[in-house]
């Protein structure tokens, strides 16, 4: 007896269509389904009912998302001619039908772990970054490897798709005579037009179209913005528009300079202390694994305290322990470490019209002081552009994986391990005129969370694992200073040690828009020239190169967004972009800001998950918070559009 689990049923042409876009739908909801429940613990304290209201309003993004997708599709089928019937034309209408559905199966299951990267749905931006790498290939398989159990579930929603979709057959419509037929056919095209159409616009009003930001009116909390967007959607919605920002106008000039004032003065006695500068950026490794600054109230319950040999040193350092990064991708925090100014989601600096302005960046501002200045990047050239910015930041050299010049030791995906990298930085620097700016961004603790053999077994934390990436790189970093003790340099380098974005965290104190932000900030002085402190004032990362000037006593008149830490005469705070939102921090507190008007306000230390919104019982704290806000954002939008950055002439 044979057994056959296919089923089949006749319908015309047009049904047919109907019903697969139906189907198409189906797989929309069933993959933001894969995505709630794969992020089930980023996404916590969301009750049943919540969530139906999210994937209720998620209906209208799958429809657009869907129209979007089978464009090609539909007007393949409701073509008003004889040959759309023929099996042949069927046949390939299917093939279309299940490759672009296909593809929007892979955006919104390939999106499902990077969520817990960047808080948010992938945009074009993202995929820029991704696609400027010539290892992409290679790097997008190693992600296939590392989160295996999400490619087995795309592969089973697309046979899933290919079964339900092909379970129908298309019968051909008989009609009195050609002309009652073409004028039925006439009549489809235009009710198919008119509903893919409206299908787009997700609405039948005259003003904008469905956009991203419509998901917030489904949502009581932004971070459940994603789950009411879909992948398809947001990468096709945000083509072209991660090049510009809007400049922002809240108040006059006179108002802004009595909240926020960008123009820095440098060091009265004109006298430069000449340190040779370091920067170590680390890839991801946020405050939560550092026994030095995962503590916000009281010690957090996930302190694996994985960077021992970080600690140490900042036992002797100056610590900020209330930094924070002013975005979630590196880009965003290369931007902001080494240009010393914000890039907030979605644009991306050196894809935009502004990446010939002039900058005040630490290169250009120490090169007339003697200063050589390099890069150090085991990855390829092209990855996210650090190649390129960094040459538009000044630096003379950028040293990367072709530079390294031997694949024996290429990772099989970002670049050069971490520790085969310090030991040829080690040796570079010692042919680099003194004094230098270094900067180093460290790879191995991406995805896919791979180290090199020799280290397999040796940690605590099991393989392709975040933490265990995070125990490496510790290692990494104390060899690094173990040997660079014995250069000639060393005594007479200032080290900042930091990082680009924050890693999420299962664990609730490291997922809030408050503490997925924070991250280590460690000046360091071998010579002990710099006090020793915990510092708990709130700055971040674009503090860094007003900071590393004060601490040289650079002469110079400069424009710097940032403020200095060592600096306390002015307001020390930080500000960064999530889930719609902007943020800023300053004192005990966090004021959440929608561009027009505030809608939030916490105790960041007594309440750093966020749970309290306190802004109707404090309008005293949150009023100067807002308009210091405003402030920095027009200023900081008006000098990035008008090339305003600097106070050199530009040319």
């Amino acid at each position: 007896m044979k057994y056959s689990f296919r089923f089949k049923f006749d319908l015309n042409i047009y049904s047919a269509t109907l019903y697969q876009l139906i189907i198409a739908i189906l797989m929309m909801v069933l993959t933001r389904l894969f995505y709630y429940l794969y992020n089930q613990d980023l996404f916590a304290g969301i009750r049943v009912g919540e969530l139906l209201k999210l994937f209720w309003g998620g209906v209208r993004f799958d429809l657009a998302a869907v129209f979007y997708l089978n464009l090609l599709f539909i007007l393949l089928r409701i073509l008003p001619f004889e040959f759309v019937n023929k099996h042949s034309y069927i046949k390939l209408t299917n093939i279309v039908y299940i490759v672009c559905n296909g593809m929007g199966i892979i955006m919104n299951m390939a999106d499902a772990p990077f969520y817990r990267f960047t808080s948010s749905r992938t945009q074009w931006s993202y995929l820029l970054e991704f696609f400027e790498d010539k290892n992409a290939v290679v790097i997008f398989g190693g992600h296939l490897v590392t989160f295996w159990p999400v490619a087995v579930w795309g592969i089973f929603f697309i046979f899933l798709l290919i079964y339900l979709s092909s379970g129908v057959r298309i019968k051909r419509m008989t009609f009195r005579n050609q002309k009652v037929k073409f004028i039925f056919s006439l009549l489809m095209l235009f009710l198919f037009s008119a509903i893919t159409f409206i299908g787009i616009r997700g609405h039948m009003r005259r003003d904008f179209p469905l956009a991203v930001g419509d998901a917030i009116q489904y949502v009581d909390n932004n971070r459940d913005i994603s789950l009411v967007l879909n992948t398809p959607f947001t990468i096709i919605r945000s083509i072209g528009k991660q090049h510009k920002i809007a400049v922002r106008n809240y108040m006059s000039p006179e108002q802004v300079a009595t909240y926020y004032n960008p123009v820095y003065t440098g060091s009265a006695d004109g006298h430069m202390n000449k340190k040779n500068v370091f920067i170590i950026i680390l890839e991801g490794i946020g405050s939560a694994f550092y026994e030095t600054f995962n503590k916000i109230q009281v010690d957090s319950v996930y302190a694996n305290n994985l960077m021992p040999f970080v600690d140490s040193l900042a036992a002797h350092s100056y610590v900020c322990t209330s930094a924070y990064a002013q975005g979630r991708r590196s880009v965003e925090g290369i931007n902001s470490v080494l240009g010393g100014f914000p890039a907030f989601h979605p644009l991306i600096y050196m894809n935009s019209p502004y990446n010939q302005n002039k900058v005040d960046a630490l290169p250009f501002l120490l090169k007339p002081e003697g200063y050589s200045s390099v890069f150090y990047c085991g990855c390829n050239k092209g990855s996210y552009a650090f190649a390129s910015f960094s040459k538009a930041m000044g630096y003379d050299r950028f040293m990367g994986r072709e530079d390294y010049g031997n694949d024996a030791d290429f990772d099989g995906h970002w670049g050069i391990w971490d520790d085969k990298m310090a030991d040829f930085i080690l040796k570079d620097l010692d042919q680099e005129r003194t004094p230098f700016l270094a900067s180093w961004f460290t790879i191995t603790s991406h995805t896919p969370f791979n180290i090199p053999g020799e280290y397999k077994g040796k940690y605590r934390f099991p393989d392709n694992t975040m933490e265990q990436t995070v125990e490496y790189v510790n290692d990494v970093l104390e060899t690094f200073f173990e040997e660079a003790k014995k250069k000639k340099w060393y005594e007479n380098t200032l080290f900042v040690i930091t990082s680009d974005h924050a890693f999420n965290m299962s664990n609730a104190d490291y997922n809030s828009p408050n503490t997925l932000y924070r991250i280590p900030l460690i000046f360091y002085t071998p010579d002990r020239s710099l006090m020793v402190k915990k510092d708990s004032a709130v700055v971040s990362q674009i503090d860094i190169t007003p900071s590393v000037l004060d601490i040289l006593g650079y002469p110079g008149t400069r424009i710097s967004l940032g403020n200095s830490v060592f600096n306390d005469s002015i307001p020390h705070f930080a500000v960064n972009y999530v889930y719609g939102l902007y943020q800023i921090m300053e004192g005990n507190y966090l004021l959440q800001f929608d561009g027009e008007k505030s809608v939030g306000l916490f105790d960041r230390m007594e309440d750093p998950v966020l749970l309290h919104n306190i802004l109707n019982e404090k309008p005293d704290i949150a009023r100067p918070m807002e308009m210091r806000l405003k402030a920095f954002l027009q200023e900081y939008t008006h000098r990035l559009v008008e090339n305003r950055l600097s106070l050199s002439p530009v040319g």
